[in-house]
């Protein structure tokens, strides 16, 4: 078999998306071989944004996590980042647990993030003109590496924009970001 043929096979047998509506729901959208498709809402009311959701990635990596955490950014200052298959719930729903949300919080509104491709660092945009390098990953105590508690986050900044900013001029924010494909290292 072609590579080109096992991949076409291999993407023909699940899709996954995530999805942020207007409404500040998120929803995960499963499509797998031989079965109908599901919608699954999460994050709405008081578990999730306050805001409009301007962003989000898949952000567990490779393997068996690659669909497993989703990381969401928005007009109401907070990086969520959402464990689809929490071990633990207090839902008591027959069908499966509502995701878990890790909250960062920011000082001002988000605009973009993208997962790097191990999975353990972001990007993240804010209207004023920062970007974010955020390990979320980063307890050197944390055997399986999933420990939320511990992020790190570096903020490079345009001393022009911060500037600008405290003279009351208008500032325009960087309104996306994202990791070059080749890059293994930050």
């Amino acid at each position: 078999m072609r590579v080109s043929e096992f991949y076409s096979t291999l993407c023909s047998l699940l899709h996954r998306l995530a999805v942020a509506g207007n409404d500040r729901r998120l929803y995960l959208l499963n499509k797998e071989a031989n079965s109908e498709e599901s919608i699954f809402p999460f994050g709405g009311g008081l578990s999730g944004h306050h805001d409009k959701v301007n962003s989000l990635s898949f952000c567990g990596g490779k393997g068996a996590d690659s669909t497993r955490y989703v990381a969401t950014v928005a007009d109401d200052k907070m990086l969520m980042i959402w464990d689809l298959y929490p071990t633990s719930s207090c839902d008591v729903s027959p069908s499966r647990p509502q995701p878990t949300a890790y909250v960062i919080p920011f000082s001002y509104p988000l605009s973009s993030i993208a997962a790097h491709h191990s999975g353990k660092e972001f990007l993240v945009a804010d209207s004023r003109g920062s970007v974010f390098v955020i390990d979320w990953q980063s307890d050197p105590d944390d055997k399986n590496g999933l420990d939320l508690r511990h992020s790190c986050v570096v903020e490079l900044v345009d001393t022009h924009v911060i500037f600008r900013s405290a003279l009351g001029k208008p500032v325009e924010g960087v309104t996306c970001v994202a990791w070059c494909v080749n890059s293994t290292e930050l």
